[in-house]
């Protein structure tokens, strides 16, 4: 019996067909079988968006947290009164954010 496991990396998922217990790293009862077909075990897949979002993880992992910088350079310039704010360049970058998203998310589809 094959079954697709949609679930994320590290986490046990509860075969009721077996009873065994399946981890996303391709461990089926203590055997190390990716992808085998033989009768009697489980197989999973990722699906194409669970390999995206994997990917999209490691990426953000792998960003720092905040830029250092530019916080330090903003926070000078409001204590200063030279900070100036331009609501069409932030509704523009808002507007093309918002497409990239749309972008990604029809790509995944």
């Amino acid at each position: 019996m094959s079954v697709k496991i949609n679930d994320l990396p590290g986490r046990q998922v509860h075969n009721s067909g077996t009873g065994s217990r399946v981890s996303a790293s391709g461990n089926t009862g203590g055997h190390a079988r990716s992808g085998a077909t033989t009768p009697g075990h489980d197989q999973f897949s990722l699906t194409r968006s669970a390999a995206q979002l994997k990917a999209l993880e490691a990426q953000i992992a792998a960003q720092p947290v905040v830029d250092a910088q530019r916080v330090s350079g903003v926070q000078r310039a409001v204590a200063t009164g030279s900070f100036q704010f331009q609501p069409e360049v932030a509704a523009d970058n808002m507007l093309t954010q918002e497409r990239e998203f749309a972008q990604l998310e029809m790509q995944g589809e």
